[in-house]
């Protein structure tokens, strides 16, 4: 069975290049509501098997450029890149549960 994510996100003016972005990432555009002068995009993309079934706020590891881990709560998987409640996104992210030891070093987790 097929998985779909869904992205809403409020705009004042639709911009084509904004939609051509999204596309090339995966997303397309689901649906669009208008309110006064706003409108509300709704995409959905097709999540791929080998995406990380992390959840908002599933506890995370994150490697920082310099190879360090640090702890932080998850968001979403957007962009091909992994976004934690702190707003960064980080291109590597493990589960916390089973690699706690990893915090402030640089070793390798012994489970992805």
């Amino acid at each position: 069975m097929d998985r779909f994510e869904y992205m809403y996100e409020m705009v004042e003016k639709l911009e084509q290049g904004r939609l051509n972005t999204l596309g090339a990432s995966g997303w397309e555009l689901s649906g669009i509501a208008t309110g006064g002068y706003k409108f509300l995009l709704v995409y959905k993309r097709k999540v791929q098997d080998n995406e990380p079934q992390f959840k908002p706020f599933d506890k995370v590891l994150v490697r920082v450029e310099d190879g360090f881990w640090m702890a932080r709560l998850y968001d979403r998987y957007y962009l091909d890149k992994h976004w934690c409640q702190d707003g960064i996104c980080w291109k590597e992210c493990i589960p916390y549960e089973g690699n706690q030891e990893l915090v402030g070093t640089c070793n390798e987790p012994k489970c992805k």
